[in-house]
């Protein structure tokens, strides 16, 4: 399995746990649950340099201690690490990780996603006036547009999958450098600097939702993800308070 991935056309690297997910095969972390991890591959295509992911593959592996994955047979190919994060310092701006060790690493499901697919293309209107990126980006984050992505946000269900909420929320993923980097992330009343943190409960990935008044952010809302779905919707605090409700 280990570098089979990326040989596959269409395959993003950067969201699918890029060096090291190439090089073990295991991609981006996605959950734990006990010793039990999950990781994902994306597949999919550009258009205008926005992402139109197609396909996620599902990885499971079982962690081990770095004593056993030192001591593995070197011939074994379903052995392998990725990086968490385990703690965010929005003050300092830095985040601490750990390596995690697994062994079992296993294809678990294959999923189709709900996203443009490319002969849906055929006679429809692409692109339009260019816009600035900065001006682009303001005119999501308006309070008309916020209103709209709040009716959408309360009416997930918990446990809806990461993939059909960013379908939903007509997330564009966007990038500027023809896919070395995807690092503008376009959706009615998304704020973007979302984070991520492995606890002992699970995986978290944090969405903040809000507008832009007199240049100024209000953020009023956070989705928190668990092992790549929906946890919950809660106001939007600080840090501390946010992750008060992973559990």
């Amino acid at each position: 399995m280990v570098d089979a991935f990326a040989l596959l056309d269409g395959w993003v690297g950067p969201l699918s746990g890029d060096v090291v997910g190439t090089r073990y095969g295991f991609g981006s972390l996605v959950g734990r649950t006990g010793d039990v991890l999950l990781g994902e591959h994306v597949f999919g295509y550009l258009l205008f340099g926005v992402l139109k992911p197609q396909y996620v593959i599902v990885t499971e592996a079982t962690v081990i201690s770095e004593d056993e994955f030192k001591q593995r047979d070197k011939k074994a190919d379903d052995y392998g690490l990725v990086d968490a994060v385990v703690e965010v310092d929005f003050q300092q701006k830095r985040e601490r990780r750990a390596r995690i060790y697994y062994k079992g690493l296993k294809i678990k499901e294959t999923r189709q996603l709900k996203f443009t697919r490319p002969d849906e293309l055929k006679g429809a209107r692409l692109g339009g006036e260019p816009t600035a990126l900065a001006d682009k980006t303001l005119s999501f984050v308006t309070i008309e547009r916020f209103r709209e992505a709040e009716k959408k946000l309360e009416s997930l269900t918990p446990g809806t999958d990461y993939w059909d909420v960013l379908f939903a929320l007509n997330m564009q993923i966007t990038t500027l450098n023809s896919g070395i980097t995807y690092r503008v992330w376009l959706a009615d009343g998304y704020l973007g600097q979302a984070w991520e943190r492995l606890t002992p409960g699970g995986n978290f990935f944090i969405l903040r939702f809000g507008y832009i008044q007199d240049n100024n952010e209000v953020p009023k809302l956070a989705l928190i993800f668990k092992n790549g779905r929906v946890h919950k919707l809660v106001p939007y605090a600080t840090q501390e308070e946010v992750e008060r409700h992973f559990e």
